[in-house]
C-alpha cells in the first residue's frame, strides 16, 4: 500500500495541472474544494490589486480550464494568511495572525467573514499550520518550523486544538509539548492525533 501513489505516477496514471496566478500576486498555499472544481489560494494582492491587499483568490474549473473567478478580502490591517483549508462547498477556514477565521459563501454568490476565533498559543507565537480531523470537528494548530535549524526545532512549543461547538470552531484547548516543535499531525479519529 505504501507504494500505490509511486506506482501510479510511474505508470502514468496521475497527471498534474499548473494553475497560473497573475504576475505580482504573491500567492502561497492553497486548498481544493470538496467537489474538486475550485481552488482557494492565499494572496498578498487578491483580486488583481496593484498593491498589498491581502486576501484569498479563488479559481473555478470550466470548459476552458482553470480561471480566476473571485476573491475574498481579509480586511484592513491583516497580513497575508498562513494556512487555508476548504472546509465545505460553502466554508473556507484560514489562519490569519492570531485568529482562525471562517469565510462563508452566501446565497448571493459572495464570500464574507462569518466568525473568527482568537487563538492564544501561550508562547507569544501565532499558529501557522492546521490539520482538520477526519469528521471535521477539530482543527489542530502548530507554530512555525525551520527545518534547517536543529536548535530551533528542539524548542518546546505549544499546540492547540479548536473544537467545533454549535457549528463554529470556538472552543480552544492549548497543549504544552515537551518534545520540540510539532511539524505535522495525523488524525486517527476525532480524539486521537
Amino acid at each position: 500500500m505504501a507504494y500505490e501513489l509511486r506506482d501510479a505516477i510511474l505508470a502514468g496514471n496521475i497527471s498534474s495541472t499548473f494553475v497560473q496566478a497573475r504576475d505580482s500576486t504573491f500567492t502561497k498555499g492553497g486548498s481544493i474544494s470538496p467537489d474538486g472544481t475550485k481552488i482557494a489560494v492565499l494572496s498578498r494582492r487578491h483580486g488583481g490589486s496593484g498593491s498589498d491587499d491581502h486576501g484569498i483568490d479563488i479559481w473555478h474549473f470550466g470548459d476552458s480550464g482553470w480561471a480566476e473567478a473571485t476573491s475574498i478580502d481579509l480586511g484592513d490591517g491583516f497580513q497575508i494568511a498562513d494556512s487555508i483549508y476548504w472546509y465545505s462547498d460553502t466554508e473556507i477556514l484560514v489562519i490569519v495572525g492570531t485568529q482562525l477565521r471562517s469565510f462563508t459563501l452566501g446565497n448571493d454568490g459572495n464570500w464574507s467573514s462569518s466568525y473568527s476565533t482568537e487563538i492564544d498559543m501561550g508562547i507569544g507565537e501565532n499558529p501557522m499550520h492546521m490539520w482538520v480531523s477526519p469528521d471535521k470537528t477539530v482543527v489542530g494548530l502548530s507554530v512555525d518550523v525551520n527545518w534547517f535549524d536543529e536548535g530551533f526545532m528542539r524548542q518546546t512549543k505549544n499546540i492547540a486544538f479548536v473544537h467545533k461547538v454549535d457549528g463554529k470552531f470556538t472552543s480552544v484547548q492549548t497543549v504544552q509539548m515537551s518534545l520540540g516543535r510539532v511539524t505535522a499531525m495525523s488524525w486517527i479519529d476525532e480524539t486521537n492525533v
